[in-house]
């Protein structure tokens, strides 16, 4: 093998048909008359230098073409798969910090728009059952208030009534005992505390007998 600037030459001899490697060395020394000659093969480097480069390039050229469609491919699952995802995702926090109204928006494939039709019918039977639950609460708490005025009120009456029951009994109980007093003073002391009219005096008391008599 030999190398000159740019080219490069094989060259391998041709020996003859009656020539063996078997032979003994003494046979070595006949070698050269038995060759028939050589067979030189040159291959310009220059070419294989350029188809090198050919094929780098090409290769080149082929890694950049997948690695833009693996590129692409990355976009267009960010765009239809990550970011619904993330945007269903942000959707279902809002829903449970209470902001029963979210829902999820923009267009999805497959199983990706089964997904957003499930959170938003969620979402809306959350609202609903919400709904019905505050209008409950309210209506339990205005039957409340209701009930409560309803009480004060009775409560009013009941005192009102409390009292007038215990102005009877104190009039009552100041009647006994003037009554009572009235029974246990003797005649002449109530006649003494309450003297008669002279037009009674006058008038015969059948109760008392005459001294005539």
């Amino acid at each position: 093998m030999i190398r000159q600037d740019e080219k490069l030459i094989l060259r391998t001899p041709i020996l003859s048909e009656s020539y063996s490697q078997d032979e003994s060395a003494e046979s070595d020394a006949k070698t050269n008359n038995n060759m028939l000659g050589y067979v030189a093969l040159e291959l310009d480097l220059k070419s294989v230098r350029l188809q090198q480069y050919r094929e780098i390039f090409i290769s080149t050229v082929m890694m950049l073409f997948c690695i833009g469609i693996a590129l692409i491919f990355g976009w267009r699952l960010m765009r239809d798969v990550t970011s619904p995802i993330r945007n269903m995702v942000n959707t279902v926090d809002r829903i449970r910090r209470g902001q029963l109204d979210s829902r999820v928006e923009g267009f999805m494939l497959g199983e990706l728009d089964m997904l957003k039709n499930g959170i938003n019918s969620m979402a809306m039977s959350l609202a609903a059952y919400h709904e019905e639950m505050q209008h409950n609460v309210d209506q339990a708490t205005s039957d409340l208030r209701e009930t409560l005025e309803q009480m004060e009120i009775q409560n009013v009456e009941l005192d009102l009534a409390k009292k007038r029951a215990q102005e009877a009994a104190r009039i009552k109980s100041e009647f006994l005992a003037n009554m009572s007093h009235e029974l246990r003073t003797p005649p002449q002391r109530r006649d003494w505390l309450y003297p008669p009219d002279p037009q009674d005096r006058a008038k015969p008391n059948p109760a008392r007998p005459s001294a005539y008599h």
